[in-house]
């Protein structure tokens, strides 16, 4: 479990990147927000640019929070990074896709669900990760998804 003082650590490092990149947010504003919000902790005494390095992991947090809200502000859903694609499945179909998987799969966490679901459509269709689905295999995939839902079902009752 990680410590809820101190330094940030990588995976919040990795969060707040991902977040700035799927909100498209320029260097330049990123450094403004981060200068702005944490004035004098963030700012290296060497080269006078903010950095979110120099954040503690309870400034981190707050930070993610406030960057994951302006993500929902902004309209955005899961797999939309990836866009309308010559041939390839549609981000409504990707999302289709996970909800159905989210309802058989054994797994708790988010990231174990995304990874399980990579695993298995590597183990039955040879598709190494859910963004290379093509649109012609996203039936396939959703009835397969849908049976497996079915099964569930019944071993339930």
């Amino acid at each position: 479990m990680r410590r809820p003082r101190g330094k940030i650590d990588k995976l919040q490092i990795i969060q707040i990147h991902a977040l700035v990149a799927k909100l498209k947010i320029d260097h330049d504003l990123y450094m403004d927000m981060l200068a702005e919000r944490f004035p004098g902790s963030v700012t290296d005494p060497e080269n006078k640019i903010a950095t979110s390095t120099r954040l503690s992991y309870a400034e981190a947090a707050r930070f993610i929070v406030e960057l994951r809200k302006m993500l929902t502000e902004t309209g955005y859903k899961k797999y939309d990074e990836y866009g309308i694609r010559p041939n390839m499945a549609k981000p409504a179909a990707l999302r289709k896709i996970a909800a159905l998987w989210n309802s058989v799969t054994r797994q708790v966490t988010q990231k174990d669900k995304d990874k399980a679901l990579n695993e298995w459509l590597h183990h039955h269709f040879h598709i190494s990760h859910i963004k290379f689905i093509e649109d012609y295999q996203v039936g396939k995939i959703v009835f397969t998804l849908k049976a497996m839902q079915a099964q569930k079902k019944t071993e339930v009752v």
